[in-house]
This record gives structure tokens, C-alpha cells and sequence, in this order.
């Protein structure tokens, strides 16, 4: 392990480069020309014992991540992705369904107060934290292990997370990339579990999806991954946050989009956020979902609502009139006020609504297209 560790980045990739050796080369002692076959490396007559070996459908995280797979996660920063993926390690062991002893989580995207706080969970739950430049660990070193481990044949049952697997390999080069998911195929091809966290891009798709960063090759190489993505709504005492995990690559039963639920407090500290953290069905997503696209409104929006009220407040209440005036008056298209407005309608000023219908008047026909403000306190 450690003669691998000291070598130069070149010669450790020379070697991984490197091909096998035939199992037998007794042909060179009796001097007759070498003669490979497919034969020589068939796995037949092993199926029982790489059967033992790989746990199939056991999850290292329910519903996401299977025993035996490398599986990426995809967020952007302030998703989450560690508090939820922690979490769901954690419940996981206490299900019985991964030895604590056999988790290796290595933090490498923390400051010094976030190192300390997960280090003392995770000496309370038993699984391992390393972190570079600590212990004289390091990527080489990390490098230097997994290949001790395949070559002794010791990978099964370990769980290796990344976080965040940037600090492993360039993720924007196709070479290094290549590289590290062969040396990583390699371990969890023997029975170890690989999660690996990897940020997205700022930009969005065209549909407004999240887009994962760097070169496809660590998708092509992985099992199993997920783009994660959050809507966040403002509380009186602090924000709730709903991550929706879309699959969009997949080898075996695992989840194909899950919605997981956390929310902070002032002045909670990061066990407190930990505990709020659980799986909500669609129904609830979608409630939640609709709040925080109201609160995100809101905020960015803050103009045309300020216009808005004035023009209630001055006795215009017709739909058609107040989107006419609003745009005339700040100069914005028609367009924009009238979603604006439409979005805003309801009945929860708390929830981010602003004004709702006004109550059907047998004698003004139009009152169904009128609105009237929600008062602060209701």
C-alpha cells in the first residue's frame, strides 16, 4: 500500500494502465511461443462465491443506493446532499443493513467546526471519518488502499463515500475521470459500495433542470445516479427545504425520484437539523413544492406585487384593469404582472399570498374577477 502511495501520479496511472498477466507462463520455460486464450480468464465454476460476496439488493441508503454499486449523487451546493445522505447512512445502520465498523466516510469539502460535528456522529454511530492532510491521509494514500484492497480481495461489505469526489479526480478531464472510475469499478466490482457527491452546474437545462458538472465519464461509469434538487420556503422561525432526487441512471431496483423533507430553526445546531430530515409522499411534495415556488415568487417579484397592492389599495379591484395599470405604471409587460398576480392569489398571507376573489355579489357581475388584499394577520 504504501510503495503504491509514494509513487509519481504518472507511474500510479502507468499501473492501473497496466495489462493483467497470464495466469500461466510455463511456456516460456519450455521455450514454446505464447499462446493466449479467453479461457484462461473465464469466470465460470465462481458464481456461488462471487454470489456470497455481493449482497444483491441490500441498500446502503434505502430505496437509493444498493450494497455492490457505485452511485452519484448530483446537488448544488446548500442542497443538503450530506445532511440527508448522513442521515440515511445512519438509519441504515441501525436497520441492521450496513456494518457501521465497514464505513469509511471521507470528508473532504468541510471547514474545521463541520469536520469536528460529523466526526463526533460519527464516533457515536462507529463508522470511520477520514479527511485529507490528517493522519497523513491523502489521495494517494486513498488511491494506495483501494488497490490494496482489490488485490487482497477485501472489498466486500466496505462502504466508501466521497464527499465530494472533486478532491479525487479532475471531474472536468476525460483521462483522469476514466481513471479513477476503473480503479473505483474495480473495488465495488469485488463487493464494495461506492456514494460518491458531485456538485451541478449554476446553469440550468432548458426545461430548468439541474445539469450535472464535469465530462459524462463519471456517469457512464457509475451503477446508479441522482440530480438533486431543492425548493425552499421561509417560516416565521426559520426555512423549510424539500430535495427531490431524480434518477437518471440506474442497475437495479432503487427509487426513481424520492422527496426528502428537513427544515432549520434559528440557532439549531446540525444534530437538531439532522433530525428533521424524513421522507415525504408525493402529496406533501407537491404542497410543499407549491409554497416555496409562492415564497421564490415573492422575492423575486417584489415590485410588481408593491405595485399591485397600491393599485388595490386605490379602489381598481377588476383583474383586467389592475394588470393594466401595474404594467403601465412600472413598466412591465402585461404578460408578467398577469402570472405574477394569478400566482399570488390565495388565501394564507403566511404561505406567500397577497390578495384572493372577493366575495360573489349578486349585483355586480364582474365580481368573481375582483380581488381584495389578506390582510398581515390573517
Amino acid at each position: 500500500m504504501g510503495d503504491f502511495a509514494d509513487l509519481p501520479q504518472q507511474k500510479r496511472e502507468a499501473l492501473l494502465l497496466k495489462p493483467i498477466k497470464p495466469k500461466d507462463d510455463s511456456c516460456k520455460l519450455l521455450d514454446k511461443p505464447f499462446i493466449m486464450s479467453f479461457d484462461d480468464y473465464a469466470l465460470n465454476g465462481k458464481s456461488k462465491e462471487m454470489a456470497e460476496k455481493m449482497k444483491s439488493d441490500t441498500y446502503i441508503l434505502k430505496e437509493l443506493a444498493i450494497a455492490g454499486q457505485m452511485t452519484v449523487f448530483y446537488a448544488a451546493p446548500n442542497t443538503g446532499k450530506t445532511l440527508i445522505i448522513l442521515k440515511m447512512l445512519i438509519d441504515s445502520i441501525r436497520r441492521g443493513d450496513v456494518k457501521a465498523e465497514y464505513v469509511y466516510f471521507i470528508n473532504a469539502d468541510d471547514n474545521g467546526k463541520g469536520m469536528i460535528t460529523k466526526l463526533k456522529i460519527a464516533e457515536e454511530h462507529g463508522f470511520k471519518m477520514l479527511s485529507p492532510n490528517f493522519e497523513g491521509f491523502s489521495v494517494a494514500v486513498f488511491e494506495g488502499v483501494i488497490n490494496h484492497l482489490v488485490g487482497a480481495d477485501d472489498c466486500a461489505g466496505k462502504v466508501v463515500i466521497l464527499d465530494t469526489v472533486k478532491k479525487f479526480t479532475d471531474i472536468m478531464n476525460k483521462q483522469a475521470s476514466t481513471m479513477f472510475g476503473t480503479m473505483m469499478r474495480s473495488f465495488s466490482s469485488k463487493g464494495g459500495s461506492v456514494i460518491m457527491l458531485a456538485h451541478t452546474n449554476k446553469n440550468r437545462d432548458g426545461e430548468g433542470k439541474r445539469v450535472f458538472a464535469g465530462t459524462s465519464d463519471l456517469l457512464e461509469d457509475c451503477d446508479c445516479s441522482y440530480i438533486m434538487d431543492v425548493a425552499s420556503t421561509d417560516t416565521p422561525t426559520g426555512t423549510e427545504k424539500l430535495v427531490t432526487f431524480e434518477n437518471n441512471k440506474q442497475r437495479g431496483d432503487v427509487a426513481q425520484k424520492l422527496n426528502v423533507y428537513y427544515r432549520s430553526v434559528q440557532g439549531m445546531d446540525y444534530r437538531g437539523l439532522m433530525a428533521t430530515v424524513e421522507i415525504r409522499d408525493e402529496s406533501e411534495a407537491k404542497k410543499l413544492m407549491q409554497s416555496a415556488d409562492v415564497e421564490q415568487s415573492r422575492k423575486d417579484n417584489i415590485e410588481i406585487i408593491t405595485a399591485i397592492i397600491e393599485t388595490i389599495e386605490e379602489g381598481t379591484t377588476l383583474k383586467t384593469e389592475i394588470i393594466n395599470s401595474v404594467a403601465h405604471s412600472i413598466a412591465v409587460s402585461r404578460p408578467k404582472v398577469k402570472k405574477v398576480l394569478e400566482k399570488h392569489i390565495g388565501g394564507d398571507y403566511m404561505a406567500g399570498y397577497r390578495w384572493e376573489h372577493a366575495q360573489r355579489n349578486a349585483g355586480d357581475p364582474a365580481a368573481a374577477k375582483r380581488l381584495k388584499l389578506i390582510p398581515p394577520a390573517s
